[in-house]
């Protein structure tokens, strides 16, 4: 069983039973294996709808969040709510915003005269 302690005031916060066992990582790691490929196949937009998703849920739940956040590391919530709450935010933005530039397929051409006609394309899986 693993404890969940509050610095601040040192008591237990929570206790979270069934910590995962050496034995359990690699079904662990497999499980997350075939998440990734799941979420490869959803394409850019539909990537796209879920982190949008997720940054609304997290502003609507921003003060919730960073009071757990600060009870968890005696802090603060209005530290927390600017170190991790609004820069969370705000990277979710960050990606939405270019993720469609970033992960786009780009043609390349040679630099060199002796491949000059050779094009190349980099597509992000």
């Amino acid at each position: 069983m693993s404890l969940a302690a509050s610095p601040a005031v040192s008591t237990t916060m929570s206790a979270a039973p069934g910590v995962a066992a050496d034995a359990d990582v690699p079904a662990a790691i497999a499980r997350a294996r075939v998440a990734q490929r799941a979420w490869q196949a959803l394409g850019v937009d539909a990537r796209a709808r879920l982190i949008e998703r997720f940054r609304q849920a997290l502003y609507e739940r921003r003060a919730e969040v960073a009071e757990l956040i600060a009870r968890e590391n005696g802090k603060p919530a209005s530290e927390a709510t600017m170190t991790e709450v609004a820069t969370s935010l705000d990277l979710a933005r960050f990606y939405l915003r270019l993720a469609p530039d970033l992960l786009a397929p780009r043609r390349l051409t040679s630099a060199t005269l002796a491949l000059w006609r050779k094009r190349i394309t980099i597509a992000q899986e």
